[in-house]
């Protein structure tokens, strides 16, 4: 949930801007920008880039189609205002992001109120040969969504004018458009605010039934149109004995530290990665419409525990850390193993999708205490009630084209180790079946066919809350 100053009358120049089509054009921008040469020499002492946000199509007669206030973001970072002639400093990612970090969170710039300058930070990177108070290294110029989108007010805009984009001496990165980025809905779609930003739609400030059809009916357009709906960010699962949270950036240390265990790495079928590539592996989980993972933490603090949203790090530190769950999807036309046409599990389902189950608690205290149990249970009955938007995120990370029907889900399964008995009685527990031999590796397929009301009945299970997820760091961080 964003923690933003309160948008007031007599505030004007204060922020409730970092939503999510904010964070994802800052990434793809910081991103694109790494490595670039800020040259005060050449005529190259700024870079910009355009984020574009509209659906591909809108249904005629309904606005819920439009998938949010549309509009764009223009982003401009300008070097050395002030700086002697013959600097230069080379872009980094992180210190873009930093940057446009500290100017939605800290402060807007009083001191530019003109129609160029936004807000503008002084990061220190570059420390100048010379004593100069009016010598700043570089700028951050940072636009408000230009042109205006509806109901929204412009903090850090100037006042009553928009961000004017500033063309000298800049290069223009690639134009980038994201259709229905999160779905948004202008009044706040999956993107939870602690304070709503003053116009924000419905206009009259109530949340009804019939604004939360239409919210949901325009993420259910918004997939079939082709955008994108993030199933893992801004989501966490609160239960009574334990807590999942989305595979943030923060979690790589210790997950990567639980792997250095050669017994893991055999129960895992792992092979040991350098930190270096966990991170580009935790990136591939975020990302990657066919694989959805939480980290399994431990349950939140008896104060904690009617909060509606937690920020990421608060209660799923390291300390907290006790496992992860994850699944990975597949075409179950795909599936190397499905040669068994008859079977009761995939009759009727050729034209689905296979999810396969893992789950790892690495540390023996942790173990045979039940997690594993439980934490399946709420993975699975959240897989049951976000299939639709699971699968058309899979569907678009294929090459499906706009409309297609969402794939069903034929079954879950799970592969593990012949000798592995204790995983073995776990998944019997939940209701999966053995298929087949024993394969080439030693390992046993187990079944599942979906059934949300079996699933449910089933021993020990108590539903989890759903509850939102601040990871705005991660969002920034993550192209």
């Amino acid at each position: 949930m964003h923690q933003g100053v309160r948008p007031d009358d007599d505030m004007p120049l204060a922020h409730c801007i970092a939503n999510t089509f904010m964070d994802h054009a800052v990434a793809l921008f910081c991103n694109d920008a790494n490595g670039l040469v800020l040259d005060l020499k050449m005529p190259n002492n700024s870079v910009a880039m355009t984020y574009a946000y509209w659906p591909p199509a809108r249904n005629p007669g309904k606005d819920y189609y439009d998938c949010g206030e549309t509009g764009q973001v223009y982003l401009q970072i300008g070097f050395g205002l002030g700086a002697p002639s013959d600097t230069s400093y080379t872009l980094s990612t992180s210190a873009c992001v930093r940057g446009l970090q500290t100017v939605y969170n800290v402060d807007c710039d009083g001191q530019h109120k003109d129609n160029k300058h936004g807000g503008q930070l002084d990061l220190g990177a570059y420390k100048p040969q010379i004593e100069d108070k009016d010598w700043n290294d570089h700028l951050f110029y940072l636009a408000d969504p230009n042109p205006p989108l509806e109901g929204r007010n412009p903090y850090c805009s100037n006042g009553m004018w928009r961000f004017t984009p500033n063309a000298e001496n800049t290069n223009f990165l690639p134009k980038q458009t994201d259709n229905c980025y999160d779905v948004h809905l202008g009044f706040g779609g999956d993107d939870k605010w602690s304070v709503k930003p003053k116009g924000w739609k419905p206009s009259n400030n109530k949340f009804d039934a019939d604004d939360m059809k239409a919210h949901n009916d325009a993420k259910e357009a918004c997939v079939k149109l082709g955008g994108k709906y993030d199933k893992k960010g801004g989501t966490a699962l609160s239960h009574p004995r334990l807590l999942l949270v989305p595979y943030s950036t923060h979690h790589v240390s210790t997950y990567h530290q639980w792997l250095q265990s050669p017994s893991l790495q055999q129960l895992t079928a792992s092979e040991p990665l350098s930190l270096d590539e966990e991170y580009a592996m935790q990136r591939s989980w975020r990302q990657d419409g066919d694989k959805l993972t939480f980290i399994i933490c431990l349950p939140l603090i008896d104060t904690a525990r009617d909060l509606s949203s937690i920020r990421s790090g608060d209660f799923d530190s390291g300390e907290q850390m006790i496992g992860d769950v994850n699944l990975f999807l597949s075409k179950l036309d795909d599936d190397d193993d499905e040669d068994d046409v008859d079977d009761e599990a995939s009759e009727g389902d050729g034209d689905g999708l296979v999810g396969e189950l893992e789950i790892m608690i690495p540390s023996p205290s942790h173990q045979r205490k039940g997690y594993a149990r439980t934490a399946l249970q709420v993975f699975m009955a959240y897989i049951l009630t976000h299939w639709s938007e699971i699968a058309a995120e899979f569907a678009g990370s294929k090459g499906g084209v706009k409309g297609d029907e969402v794939r069903k889900l034929g079954y879950l399964r799970v592969k593990i180790g012949e000798g592995n008995v204790a995983s073995v009685k776990l998944f019997e527990g939940l209701g999966f079946e053995r298929h087949g031999e024993v394969n080439y590796f030693g390992e046993v397929e187990m079944r599942w066919r979906p059934d949300l009301q079996h699933l449910q009945a089933g021993r020990g299970y108590e539903a989890a809350r759903e509850i939102g997820y601040d990871d705005s760091s991660e969002r920034l961080m993550s192209s």
